[in-house]
């Protein structure tokens, strides 16, 4: 990732999304002295000039009466929380589980084809793409930061997309892994070891691809963000983004090119139903005011 440039200062990608709950950061404090014991006081100015002022009566921080009018409010969640709600919603009330994947060949001649596309790409791309296999690799948040990249956006700076970068990578979780259990597809590298994945092989089935699904989830849902924008015009290059992700898997060994298809098409109708949900259409509208969509 080193070679990403300014990624819209991203070196908080610790956090992403995290719009509140906290400072997002692990804060070190003194042992001897807690702070809560530290003085309740104010900097002042008085007639004599600058000076602490201290409470009355004088007490430490631990004394000082609750906040008692402050409640829990929607910005106080995080958005890699708060994309849990949509899930929710998109999990219990949609027909996910009835959506129709086109077929992935079980045999013959097109097995054969992929296979052979398989070995190919080892033997001619995975020395080029091994940066970005490795660093797309360990979760969802990996594929947010290349759209993040791509449209120089932070969770500082447009919280709301990031929320939604969340939801895509959740939902994307939930529907391939589905999917996955239904049509119990084998790794490539179990039928053909010889391919020899760089990295870790996942322990779950290879139909259809979750990076595809999530990766074209973040695509969709950036389009419908940025539709009416001045960035609307970034459309192919997100959804370029998205087949690139796919692609390294299967360079990697990880998937066949029918694989990639069954996430993507998985992505879109998926996404269809997400768009229908009431927390989703309120959250995306959120969303689009980042970028100035009307």
């Amino acid at each position: 990732m080193s070679n990403m440039g300014d990624m819209g200062d991203m070196g908080d990608m610790g956090d992403m999304g995290d719009m509140g709950g906290g400072a997002g950061v692990p804060l070190p404090f003194r042992s001897d002295l807690p702070f809560d014991k530290e003085d309740a006081q104010t900097w002042r100015k008085g007639p004599a000039g600058w000076a602490w002022v201290k409470s009355t009566p004088a007490s430490d921080l631990e004394a000082l009466p609750a906040l008692s009018s402050i409640t829990w409010t929607p910005r106080d969640w995080s958005g890699k929380w708060s994309a849990w709600l949509i899930l929710s919603e998109f999990a219990t009330t949609k027909p996910w589980k009835t959506i129709a994947l086109s077929p992935f060949p079980t045999g013959g001649k097109a097995l054969a084809d992929e296979k052979d596309a398989l070995f190919a790409a080892a033997q001619d791309e995975r020395a080029d793409a091994i940066g970005e296999i490795v660093a797309q690799n360990e979760t969802y948040e990996d594929c947010i930061s290349y759209f993040a990249g791509l449209l120089r956006f932070s969770s500082r700076t447009h919280g709301k997309t990031f929320r939604l970068m969340h939801v895509a990578g959740i939902v994307g979780i939930l529907t391939s892994m589905h999917f996955k259990n239904v049509y119990l597809r084998p790794r490539p590298s179990q039928l053909w070891p010889a391919l020899l994945p760089p990295i870790e092989v996942p322990g779950h089935p290879a139909f259809p691809s979750g990076h595809a699904t999530q990766s074209m989830l973040m695509a969709q849902i950036l389009d419908a963000i940025l539709a009416g924008s001045p960035r609307a015009a970034a459309t192919p290059m997100l959804h370029a983004m998205a087949h690139r992700i796919a692609r390294n898997r299967e360079i990697a060994g990880l998937h066949y090119a029918s694989d990639s298809r069954g996430g993507f098409e998985l992505a879109g109708e998926a996404y269809a139903l997400l768009a229908t949900c009431p927390l989703f259409i309120a959250a995306l509208a959120d969303a689009r005011a980042e970028w100035g969509a009307p």
